[in-house]
């Protein structure tokens, strides 16, 4: 009985020995558990996913796990079925292959499963993402990559290929050589039929091509329109034409591949986790390790013992790198007395006096490799420890705001967050949407970087740089800038959108628009100038000026400001009214950034020169002969208010390629177009396109000055010319006819700031405040708008742009417990301005109508145009009568004179003087009155309905007509019937364009 005990014990025991692939393994009843929340006994969980590289890279944990951590640990009994499985399954759901979210009973119990390599999860962002947001707490940690990165692409056995080739010298690794039109690729391979399907799973059955977002994606990068198929909500899904079978083609693009970890495992085993963070191998390791077990089938584990074992014992300088260190202590634990007190390890730590009995652990930056030493080693230059008490040498990693490239430390600089122990290899790994990233270096947000070049970091202007690992856009942007969509799309807030047939139809018929309303323009244009401001002139001029508002928005929001969501999108809207349409879709009309700027330009030489030519067609004798020819005069004029109008809009567009911003890698990149580098020949052909059109604007202001020069004496001597500037004047008051030429200087002189500091917000913005005081002061000064309303509303509008100024200044840099406060006055000034300009347009449309339908109407618009009651002309006539005969009852001049002199400030002697000199040249009144310093504003008036020669005769007649009454008044200066008559004479007004 005795013997066959023994027997049995030592089968028992050699059956342990057998089980260990470790000669120093830790057995079976030495391994310890892991404690759930209720303090039960609980093995670490592995899961496994049904492709090779997991069974094999899984089954090495295992071991590891067991024999040299000393923890008990077991396969999951159910695989996941994808990789968006490996999310759910550490989350601790209980049904994690459960096609919907909602049902994947996540939350009811601890979860069961702590570890998942291998996991693919770079194709399963957005599980990963809605996940983490609906079950924050339950979300995975991402220990970072496996060391390589997976291509999903399609698989050729050998015998195929090498029958292609050596047949027909096709290539099979080639996608062109899949062209059913020029090759019959299908007879190498097998047929579809004589496939056993019931071996297969559907594709509608819980997989990727049911998945909304991913074929969304695939649809708009590859446009296979083939092998998708949309549903009635406007969503695409795969088309399956059978079980496992699919249309369309996988791309074969870098995949990340990660270690997913449950939440609770840096509490209930720091050590594994710190193993799971260590574990890495590069694509040359698992493929030998693949090479070994390409036969192995995935039904049987136990097949996979053996290989995995092989593997460990063969490759120790590989996994020993991945254990802990005993001696280590992790945040929140370690090792203590019976006191509680912490004890410092043998290595790590240093006796700092001879005959200590305590070892002194080395601090942070410190370390100590051997035993017995009495001071701790200090890290190389720009290295520390993470911890008190490292080791070893390896310990020293590299500081904060410093990374690891090629085994040395540099600085990461601007757009690279780098915490303590960051490498280039931790950089490309990442992490998943799911991960918190704290641990790990990271692209910031707003920046750039080619995974092939990590540490050369691009500076984005919008939105679409997302940060995190090197080669991140997101909605399906392209470029270092992230600032294209790929080819037959176009870029909107949500994403990249396909042109589509709507699209194009809406540029060609735009363009159709814009040609009938070049046409037109010349018969609604009505070059008049009329002293005292109408109601439709004033809804005009209150348009102008909300249209050159939302151009001052528009370059405004060229300056890097980091404004809040709210004005950010009504800035990108304003942006709209100086050209910049990429975000209707303006590429599908015109193409990449060069063609659109070279379109841009073209529209404006376009329409500019589309008037002078239409003009000299109408000169020909076919149609002169049917009195359809335009006027040259006319035709300039209309020419000139387009150029007025938009001179803004065309100052910007030409100064567009001089506004370089700097990215941090030193290189530098148009802020319009991110994706143009300045320097580069792309850039080259945009300045000669600017400098073509900065031509024609400085054209147009040369031309304006002379004209602004000539006007006054044009308003006496040639007075058809004035109407080839009549918008240059036309809105302006008669001692101010020369304002327009201030707005026109404004147009440059706000975009200028951009391309003198275009690295520099804060200047940028303190230079654009400067130049609309400048602008303010002059405005206040002279009053110059005709109505008295519209000099208030322009004053209130330039203030509160004044304002948003102030407030953006006050964003750079931004402040965050303010940021809430900034956008509300932001909103309330954006909406005020635009408010204010667009009630008198409204105002004076309503008070036109109201004056053609009531007698009311036309007694209430000249009250609020002219912000009050004019004068009666008549008190006025009876004022300057009265003065007439005072001064001729007046014996002494000299004591006049000296009265003025002394009672009359200098304003009023102003005043007196512009009075004088009004009199005389629009009321004609006779006297010495002078127009120099003013246009004459009765005689502009009159030019639209009379002849020159008219004029003259009219003129000669009022001459005789004032001799005849000065002779009647010498001969009886005291008759009340004739001082009666001449009172008549005087208060006929000359025009009824004209009233004073």
């Amino acid at each position: 009985m005795f013997c066959l005990t023994f027997l049995i014990v030592s089968l028992f025991h050699a059956r342990q020995v057998i089980a260990l692939c470790l000669a120093n393994g830790t057995p079976e009843h030495a391994r310890q558990y892991l404690q759930t929340d209720a303090l039960e006994n609980m093995s670490v969980g592995l899961l496994l996913g049904p492709w090779q590289s997991n069974f094999a890279v899984t089954k090495i944990a295992e071991i590891l796990v067991t024999e040299v951590l000393g923890l008990h640990a077991k396969l999951h009994s159910e695989m996941m079925a994808n990789s968006a499985g490996a999310i759910f399954a550490v989350g601790g759901c209980v049904d994690f292959n459960h096609a919907d979210l909602g049902q994947k009973k996540c939350g009811l119990q601890e979860t069961q499963i702590h570890v998942a390599l291998d996991a693919w999860v770079g194709v399963a962002v957005s599980e990963q993402t809605a996940f983490q947001k609906m079950y924050p707490s339950l979300a995975p940690e991402d220990m970072g990559g496996m060391g390589y990165r997976g291509f999903e692409t399609m698989y050729v056995t050998q015998s195929a290929f090498q029958e292609a080739y050596d047949s027909e010298g096709l290539a099979l690794n080639f996608y062109l050589s899949y062209n059913t039109t020029h090759h019959d690729t299908k007879r190498y391979f097998t047929s579809i039929s004589d496939l056993n399907v019931s071996d297969m799973i559907s594709c509608a059955d819980g997989t990727s091509f049911m998945n909304t977002e991913h074929m969304g994606n695939y649809y708009r990068w590859t446009g296979d329109i083939d092998g998708v198929t949309l549903q009635l909500d406007g969503t695409y899904i795969g088309k399956c034409s059978g079980p496992g079978v699919t249309g369309g083609w996988t791309s074969g693009s870098g995949t990340y591949i990660a270690k997913l970890t449950s939440p609770n495992l840096r509490q209930k085993s720091p050590r594994l986790r710190s193993f799971i963070s260590k574990l890495s191998m590069d694509l040359n390791t698992v493929m030998d390790i693949l090479q070994d077990v390409r036969t192995l089938p995935l039904s049987s584990l136990d097949a996979w013992q053996d290989p995995a074992c092989s593997w460990i014992t063969r490759h120790e300088h590989i996994w020993s790198k991945w254990i802990p260190v005993d001696t280590n202590c992790f945040l929140g634990f370690g090792v203590v007395d019976e006191h509680g007190t912490f004890l410092p390890s043998k290595t790590g730590s240093v006796a700092a006096t001879e005959g200590s009995v305590a070892c002194t652990p080395c601090g942070v930056g410190l370390y100590q490799d051997a035993f017995g030493k009495a001071a701790c080693v200090t890290c190389a230059d720009d290295t520390t420890t993470l911890l008190k008490g490292a080791s070893d040498k390896e310990e020293c990693v590299c500081k904060s705001g410093f990374i690891e490239s090629n085994r040395q430390c540099v600085p990461c600089g601007e757009g690279l967050t780098c915490p303590s122990g960051s490498t280039v290899k931790l950089l490309l790994d990442g992490e998943s949407s799911g991960g918190s990233g704290e641990d790990r270096p990271q692209i910031s947000q707003s920046y750039f970087s080619w995974p092939e070049e990590p540490l050369e970091i691009y500076k984005c202007p919008g939105p679409h740089c997302a940060g995190g690992t090197p080669g991140t856009c997101v909605g399906g942007r392209l470029g270092p800038t992230c600032d294209e969509c790929p080819s037959g799309m176009y870029g909107t807030s949500d994403g990249c959108q396909s042109c589509g047939i709507p699209m194009m139809a809406v540029w060609t018929g735009g363009i159709c628009g814009v040609l009938v309303l070049v046409f037109g323009t010349y018969y609604f244009a009505n070059p008049r100038y009329m002293l005292k401001v109408s109601l439709a002139e004033c809804a005009k001029i209150g348009f102008d000026m909300t249209l050159a508002f939302m151009q001052n928005l528009g370059v405004l929001n060229a300056v890097s400001v980091p404004w809040p969501e709210g004005l950010r999108s009504l800035f990108q809207f304003s942006a709209l009214f100086i050209l910049n349409l990429r975000s209707l879709g303006f590429n599908c009309a015109a193409g990449g950034d060069v063609q659109q700027y070279t379109a841009t330009v073209l529209l404006f030489l376009g329409i500019a020169l589309s008037w002078p030519c239409l003009g000299s067609l109408s000169q020909l004798p076919c149609i002169k002969r049917r009195g359809m020819a335009w006027d040259f005069h006319k035709t300039l004029g209309v020419t000139g208010s387009f150029l007025q109008v938009v001179f803004t809009t065309l100052c910007n567009v030409g100064l567009v390629p001089f506004m370089c911003f700097s990215h941090p890698n030193g290189r530098s990149s148009i802020a319009k177009y991110p994706n143009i580098f300045c320097g580069g020949p792309d850039h080259l052909t945009m300045q000669i396109l600017a400098a073509l059109i900065l031509s024609m604007g400085l054209t147009h202001f040369a031309a304006c000055s002379w004209a602004i020069k000539k006007a006054p004496a044009w308003s006496t001597t040639s007075r058809h010319r004035l109407t080839s500037v009549h918008f240059l004047i036309a809105n302006f008051k008669p001692g101010a006819w020369w304002f327009g030429l201030i707005i026109l200087l404004r147009g440059p002189l706000i975009s200028l700031p951009t391309v003198v500091a275009t690295d520099l917000p804060g200047v940028n913005l303190a230079l654009m405040i400067c130049v609309w005081l400048s602008y303010l002061s002059i405005q206040l000064l002279y009053l110059p708008w005709k109505a008295p309303l519209l000099n208030l509303v322009d004053g209130i509008s330039t203030m509160l742009f004044l304002v948003l100024l102030a407030v953006s200044l006050h964003l750079e840099p931004v402040l965050p417990e303010s940021i809430l406060i900034l956008e509300i006055i932001g909103l309330g000034v954006y909406y005020l301005s635009i408010g204010v300009i667009l009630c008198v347009c409204v105002l004076s449309i309503f008070l036109m109508v109201l004056k053609r339908c009531s007698r009311s109407g036309a007694r209430t618009g000249p009250r609020i145009v002219n912000l009050g009651q004019l004068p009666d002309p008549e008190e006025i006539l009876e004022t300057i009568e009265q003065i007439y005969f005072n001064l001729k009852a007046k014996k002494n001049v000299t004591e006049l004179v000296n009265k003025m002199s002394t009672s009359l400030s200098v304003d009023d002697l102003h005043i007196v003087q512009k009075a004088l000199n009004i009199l005389p040249t629009d009321c004609e009144l006779g006297g010495g009155g002078s127009s120099r310093g003013r246009i004459a504003a009765t005689r502009i008036s009159q030019m639209s309905r009379k002849s020159f020669a008219s004029l003259r005769e009219e003129q000669r007649q009022k001459s005789s007509d004032e001799a005849c009454e000065i002779q009647q008044e010498s001969i009886a200066s005291g008759s009340s019937d004739e001082v009666k008559q001449e009172r008549d004479e005087l208060k006929d007004p000359p025009s009824d364009d004209i009233s004073i």
